[in-house]
């Protein structure tokens, strides 16, 4: 088997069966620090490894974590000397920008997520230019998507890339389903999210600003007052706008129509949820919570964010594209869906396919598997 090392600065808890299914295939080491960036993140239960080693490494932080340096990481590498080193791609790890020059025999590949949003300010253009200097440090990309690899042609970066399509576990979202389908308390879950309404949307993610949750709730509005009373919309998650959204849903008075269940984590449940619904709405940044969502065959209304949603949601095809921040085309989008059922269901089938045949955990790893040679 191969050895391959994984650097994330996080291990969370949905990476954890897709990194015991790569185990199966190479011998994997991941390397992890304590949570630096991002808060109240769901990180792994180590007990669930199972084919992989998980290895803390030690973090310097500077300017409140946007930047780190991983002397554990270089330690671990000078003792391991592993062929093939697979590091977030993320430019404030200072580590990245030296990996390569202290280990020149080992092949660096950078994993990266989203595109930069391109406009034409001069900080844009600084940042693509530095973007561009710190991309030169790799010998090779493993992209979340075509959209990431495109953005790197546009650099003219001139280095290999693979696509490895960001994906949790989709094997074990699929086994849920059959599973729930099965449960004879499905129906009445069914019937209590759904609530007796003709069109139940459904949103899953952080409750913060860049998901512009607040352009969902002024479409259900103005859905709501347009002659398409019968509608509800689901949101799961918590965060720092949770309070702000419970007050604008009072003030457009649309809280009967809405629920905040508050963080859910458990899969199964997750995917109930989707079962149960018929849309998935994500107005703004993206997230494993749209994969999961293709995957039990919704479809989905999305704005474009980091890319990666381009190779989940095919507009007409599975879902719909609607101008971000613009809740009057939200709106529209929805309203089309609610007035077209057999759209739903269409739509649906498309969603289980795309996942079956494009997006998947087996695509995932089949990148890794590629990039490693």
């Amino acid at each position: 088997m191969k050895k391959i090392a994984v650097f994330q600065e996080i291990i969370t808890d949905y990476r954890v069966d897709v990194f015991n299914k790569l185990g199966e295939q190479a011998e994997l080491t991941v390397l992890y620090a304590p949570s630096t960036r991002i808060k109240n993140a769901k990180t792994f239960d180590p007990a669930k490894v199972v084919t992989f080693n998980a290895c803390q490494s030690s973090v310097l932080k500077f300017f409140g974590g946007r930047m780190t340096f991983h002397p554990g990481m270089i330690r671990w590498i000078r003792r391991n000397r592993p062929p093939v080193l697979i590091t977030e791609g993320r430019a404030g790890i200072l580590t990245n920008w030296v990996i390569g020059l202290l280990f020149p025999r080992m092949k660096v590949v950078f994993w990266l997520s989203g595109h930069l949003p391109e406009d034409s300010r001069w900080k844009s253009r600084a940042r693509r230019l530095i973007r561009k200097i710190y991309l030169q440090r790799a010998d090779a990309f493993l992209c979340y998507g075509t959209a990431t690899q495109a953005y790197l042609e546009s650099l003219g970066i001139n280095r290999p890339s693979f696509i490895a399509y960001n994906s949790m576990d989709t094997d074990a979202i699929t086994r849920d389903i059959e599973e729930i389908k099965k449960d004879p308390g499905f129906s009445d879950l069914k019937l209590r999210i759904r609530n007796g309404k003709r069109l139940v949307l459904l949103f899953i993610g952080r409750i913060i600003p860049a998901k512009n949750l607040d352009s969902l709730l002024l479409a259900v509005a103005q859905l709501t007052r347009s002659n398409r009373p019968d509608l509800r919309l689901i949101c799961i998650g918590d965060g720092p706008e949770l309070e702000n959204l419970r007050r604008l849903s009072e003030k457009l008075d649309i809280s009967s129509h809405l629920e905040f269940t508050g963080a859910i984590y458990d899969r199964k449940t997750l995917t109930a949820y989707c079962l149960s619904s018929d849309v998935f709405v994500l107005p703004g940044a993206g997230g494993l919570a749209l994969n999961h969502a293709i995957a039990c065959g919704m479809p989905a209304v999305v704005c474009e964010a980091d890319g990666t949603e381009k190779d989940l949601v095919s507009d007409g095809h599975n879902g719909y594209y609607f101008r971000k921040k613009d809740q009057e085309d939200l709106a529209g989008k929805i309203g089309s869906l609610y007035e077209d059922p057999e759209s739903i269901r269409r739509m649906s089938q498309n969603s289980f396919e795309i996942s079956r045949k494009v997006v998947n955990v087996h695509t995932m790893i089949r990148g890794f598997l590629d990039v490693i040679g």
